[in-house]
């Protein structure tokens, strides 16, 4: 997985992986996703907390936060996920609400 310069590990197993950064926590969420569009990732929706890329039929969800555990410093965390199918992503989308159409 591509991850912004100046990271740590913190921990890894098989589908998931964090890093401590001493950015802020709105610094290495734009950085995290710059890193991941220049590697071919597309954006693909958000939550409160985390915000998802996928690629080659794999969900990504990177979740950015500061961690009292850690004296504030900012955790990284990507998940992967393994998808059934994988559409294309459209161009130019902007957010993950899709209109519905009675017919």
């Amino acid at each position: 997985m591509p991850k912004p310069e100046g990271l740590n590990w913190l921990y890894a197993v098989p589908a998931a992986a964090a890093y401590i950064s001493e950015q802020s926590v709105e610094e290495a969420t734009a950085e995290s996703r710059r890193v991941l569009e220049a590697d071919g990732w597309h954006w693909f929706g958000d939550t409160t907390v985390s915000y998802f890329m996928r690629k080659e039929g794999i969900r990504l969800q990177v979740m950015v936060t500061a961690a009292p555990a850690q004296g504030n410093k900012t955790v990284l965390q990507y998940t992967a996920e393994q998808l059934s199918s994988a559409l294309p992503v459209p161009e130019n989308s902007k957010g993950s609400v899709i209109p519905i159409t009675r017919w």
